[in-house]
């Protein structure tokens, strides 16, 4: 007996396909073996081989894109600090940039929450633009949210703070 349409086709939310197709997204969250830099007790980087999660890494990146990329935009931002703690299994990025903490009038939310929260958003896609940074796709942010167990991001803007 076939199923009925309802039960063979699905529409899966935004998040929905992320968590369930990673791989679409953020490459391959299988386990890797291979070549890497890691830092060692001398604060220096020295290639070891390792087994490592090639999406982490990748998420890790598109973090500090978004940093590097606003720098890019906005000279001010000329400090980008990265803490890690592995007891707590923490990452932190700061940065002393500053989104603006207004209330984005079409969609009604707040811009810091629009961008993290929300895939295809950001500030790069005006085509006519020459692109300074990495990102183009609005999507690096919100997937590092979507994977993470907890994202927390405060701004001030020097009036607000979010």
């Amino acid at each position: 007996m076939e199923k009925p349409v309802e039960q063979k086709y699905r529409r899966l939310t935004d998040i929905e396909h992320c968590l369930l197709r990673p791989g679409m997204y953020i490459g391959s969250v299988k386990p890797h073996e291979g070549n890497i830099f890691i830092l060692n007790e001398k604060n220096k980087f020295q290639k070891t081989k390792s087994t490592y999660n090639p999406a982490f890494l990748k998420l890790f990146d598109e973090i500090i894109s978004n940093s590097v990329d606003e720098h890019k935009r906005n000279k001010k931002l000329n400090k980008i600090d990265v803490s890690i703690n592995t007891e707590t299994s923490t990452i932190t990025i700061r940065d002393n940039g500053g989104i603006p903490v207004e209330l984005h009038s079409e969609y009604q939310e707040w811009i810091p929450e629009f961008i993290f929260s929300n895939l295809r958003t950001g500030a790069n896609f005006n085509d006519e633009e020459e692109r300074l940074g990495a990102g183009t796709n609005g999507v690096g942010s919100t997937l590092t949210n979507i994977f993470s167990k907890e994202f927390k991001v405060t701004t001030a803007d020097g009036k607000k703070e979010f």
